[in-house]
C-alpha cells in the first residue's frame, strides 16, 4: 500500500512505500496513523505481558483518549525520532504528562512504564504482575528470580494514573508532546524526517506541538556507552547511585544543601519526592522538614490526587494543580479556585498551601529526568575515568 505525504505548503512529495516502518499519513488521515499505533502496542504489550485484562484495559483506555483528541500522529513521529535516537546510539528525554503514558511505554518512547509496581521477566515463561508489598515504584522492590526459569526479573512500574496523563490532552489544541535529543543527531535526524515524512525544518519544529530540545545528558550518556560498551541492566540502580544524586544537588542548591549531604540511604521514590522539591517553586527558604507536613506537595499528580479525594471531579483537580499554584496575583482565578474548593469542602490546610508553592512538575517529568540522571550517575561511578574524557 503507497500513501502520498502533504507538506506543510500543501505540495506533494515522493510516495513512501509499506516497506517502511510506518506509512506517515496526511493529517487527513489520522485514522490511519490510530490504526498503526494501536497495532504496534497491542503486539508490544502480548508480547510483555500476554492477556492479561488490567494492562488490556488501560491500553484500550488510552487509545480512545488518542483517537478522541486527534494525537496519533504526534506519537508516530516521537516513536520515529525515538527510534532514530536509539539506532544511533543516544537515548531520549520525554517529558510532560506524555512521560506517563503507556502508548509512549509501549511504543519506546520513554523507559517510565505507568503500570502498578510489579516483577515481570523477559522470557516467555512468565508474563503476569507480580506486585511488590509495600513499595510505590517497583524500581525499589527487593530482588526476585522467576520460579519458572530462575532468572533475576525485572523491576517495573511507577503506578502512574491513566486519567492524570492524559488530562493535558484535553485540548487538542495544545497537547503535551516534549521530547529532547542529543544535540549531534539533530541534522541527521532531520534528514531522515525528510526522507520518512517528506518534510523537517532545520528547527524541526514544522510538527506544530512537538516540542524538541537539546539534551547534553543524552548526549554524555550516548558517548561513554560507546567508550564503555556498558550500560546499566534493567536500570536496577543502587543506593550508591542516589547518593551521588543528592550530593550534585546540594552542590547547586544553599537553602538545602546540609541537608542533602546529610543523607546517607535513599530509595527511588525519596529521590523523586526530593528532586521535585528542588526544581519545584516555593515560598520561603526550602528545608526537607517541609516534606514530612501531611498537606505539603511537592509533586503535581498528589496534588491532583489529593484533591479528587474530596470529590472534585480529576480533569478539574488537575487543571487546579497546574493553574491554582499561579493564581496568587489574579484575585478572580483564585477567588474562583477558593469558591470550588470551598463547595467539595476541601480543608483549609489545603487552600491554604496553595499561599506557599508557585509551581510543581508532574510526577512523570521527574521520573523521566531522574532515570537519565541515574544512568549518567551510574557511569560516573563504575567508569569515572572515560566519564572525565568526555
Amino acid at each position: 500500500m503507497i500513501f502520498k505525504i502533504t507538506t506543510a505548503n500543501n505540495s506533494t512529495t515522493n510516495n513512501l512505500s509499506s516497506d517502511l516502518f510506518f506509512t506517515a499519513p496526511t493529517w487527513e488521515n489520522e485514522d490511519l496513523a490510530a490504526e498503526n499505533i494501536a497495532k504496534i502496542c497491542r503486539e508490544r504489550a502480548g508480547e510483555i505481558y500476554g492477556t492479561m485484562h488490567s494492562v488490556a484495559d488501560r491500553l484500550d483506555f488510552e487509545l480512545s483518549m488518542m483517537e478522541k483528541t486527534e494525537t496519533a500522529f504526534y506519537f508516530l513521529v516521537l516513536k520515529e525520532i525515538s527510534d532514530f535516537s536509539k539506532e544511533k546510539g543516544y537515548p531520549t528525554l520525554a517529558s510532560g504528562s506524555l512521560a506517563g503514558s503507556l502508548i509512549s511505554f509501549l511504543l519506546g518512547i520513554t523507559n517510565t512504564n505507568p503500570l502498578p509496581a510489579h516483577y515481570r521477566c523477559d522470557s516467555d515463561c512468565y508474563r503476569c504482575l507480580q506486585k511488590g508489598d509495600g513499595c510505590r515504584y517497583g524500581i525499589d522492590m527487593p530482588d526476585n528470580y522467576c520460579a519458572t526459569c530462575g532468572k533475576l526479573m525485572i523491576k517495573d512500574g511507577f503506578d502512574l494514573s491513566a486519567i492524570t496523563a492524559w488530562s493535558s490532552f484535553a485540548n487538542p489544541q495544545a497537547p503535551d508532546f516534549s521530547l529532547r535529543i542529543a544535540p549531534s543527531i539533530r541534522p541527521l535526524l532531520q534528514k531522515r524526517l525528510e526522507e520518512k515524512l517528506g518534510y523537517a525544518d532545520s528547527d524541526l519544529t514544522m510538527y506544530r506541538h512537538i516540542e524538541l530540545s537539546d539534551s547534553t545528558v543524552c548526549e554524555d550518556i550516548g558517548k561513554l556507552a560507546a567508550i564503555t560498551g556498558k550500560t546499566p541492566v534493567n536500570q536496577q540502580y543502587s543506593n550508591e547511585t542516589y547518593i551521588l544524586i543528592l550530593k550534585e544537588l546540594a552542590s547547586e542548591n544553599e537553602d538545602l544543601s546540609d541537608e542533602l549531604e546529610s543523607i546517607t540511604a535513599c530509595d527511588f521514590n525519596t529521590l523523586v519526592k526530593i528532586y521535585g522539591y528542588v526544581i519545584g517553586s516555593f515560598k520561603g527558604v526550602k528545608t526537607l522538614k517541609n516534606l514530612d507536613e501531611p498537606d505539603f506537595f511537592v509533586l503535581r499528580d498528589d496534588l491532583t490526587e489529593r484533591l479528587a479525594y474530596y470529590g472534585i471531579p480529576i480533569d478539574l483537580a488537575n487543571k487546579i494543580a497546574k493553574t491554582g499554584i499561579y493564581s496568587g496575583e489574579n484575585n478572580l482565578l483564585n477567588n474562583k479556585i477558593i469558591e470550588i474548593m470551598d463547595n467539595y469542602n476541601v480543608p483549609a490546610s489545603i487552600k491554604e498551601y496553595f499561599d506557599k508553592v508557585g509551581g510543581l512538575w508532574s510526577i512523570s517529568s521527574c521520573i523521566s529526568r531522574l532515570q537519565l540522571m541515574c544512568t549518567l550517575a551510574w557511569y560516573k561511578i563504575k567508569f569515572p575515568n572515560e566519564f572525565a574524557s568526555l
